[in-house]
């Protein structure tokens, strides 16, 4: 069950990110996060750097990529640490610019009874201790489904509107 949450939720964001990535739209029509995604490695290369030279060179790419077509990258981006707990769960939609408010009362489920019973299996602990029965399962197992079909809708319902682009972008066009 774990395995298909961390599977879905990998897949599922990826493919967002690849479909945003395949609008080729300018990045100053594109929320602030996709452009991060697509400025990361220049901001990681100079992140521990004191060179003044270095930080002028980052500011004078941003101001000067922001009117050209995005090339965000997809692939290798979504990283769900092989532990994909609630805090990890945010951050990634984050990355994709999706709201995770919505899921919030989940987040005891998917950390405690999700992860912890699978963290308990995986690290050899006895199954009396992990406290799973086949009615908890079940329960937990309607509920992560429930999870991953609203995750689903709402990128679906995201693609469809555009909303990865900034809200006033008519105003633009």
């Amino acid at each position: 069950l774990y395995s298909h949450w961390e599977g879905f939720v990998k897949q599922a964001l990826t493919f967002y990110l690849q479909h945003v990535s395949q609008q080729k739209l300018h990045n100053n029509v594109l929320k602030y996060n996709f452009y991060a995604l697509e400025m990361r490695k220049d901001i990681n290369e100079i992140s521990n750097s004191k060179k003044a030279s270095l930080h002028t060179n980052l500011i004078e790419k941003i101001f000067n990529d922001i009117n050209i077509i995005s090339n965000i990258p997809f692939e290798n981006q979504i990283n769900t640490k092989s532990n994909l707990n609630s805090d990890l769960f945010k951050e990634l939609m984050n990355t994709v610019g999706l709201d995770s408010d919505q899921y919030k009362n989940f987040f005891h489920l998917i950390d405690e009874r999700l992860l912890g019973v699978r963290n308990s299996i995986a690290h050899g602990e006895a199954m009396q201790k992990t406290q799973l029965t086949k009615d908890s399962y079940l329960d937990l197992h309607e509920k992560m489904i429930e999870i991953i079909d609203m995750l689903k809708d709402q990128i679906v319902i995201a693609a469809i509107q555009r909303s990865y682009m900034i809200s006033d972008v008519e105003n633009l066009e």
